[in-house]
């Protein structure tokens, strides 16, 4: 029985460290619409939306998938960019 215990602890505290550093969908982290620029300039080919996860340290909402997200998103929706969009996530909403 004490075997048992100690494994089933361990399981949940492997299960919490790996969700607490990948980031985890939440229904209280809203999509952000992040612009998408064309080959480094001011010119905005449109928007992408991307999902937030809830991230423990600090704690609360931000890009699933950070900066690189965001520029995968644009280049794969517009091909203008010739596949070198870029984006700035202080300008997503």
């Amino acid at each position: 029985m004490k075997r048992f215990m100690i494994g089933t602890i361990a399981v949940i505290a492997l299960c919490l460290f790996i969700v607490s550093f990948s980031g985890v969908s939440s229904a209280g982290c809203s999509d952000s619409k992040c612009p998408c620029y064309k080959n480094n300039t001011t010119i905005s080919v449109g928007k992408v939306t991307v999902g937030n996860c809830w991230k423990w340290s600090p704690p609360g909402c931000d890009l699933c998938h950070g900066y690189k997200g965001i520029v995968k998103k644009c280049n794969k929706k517009y091909k203008e960019c010739n596949n070198e969009c870029y984006s700035s996530e202080s300008d997503c909403s």
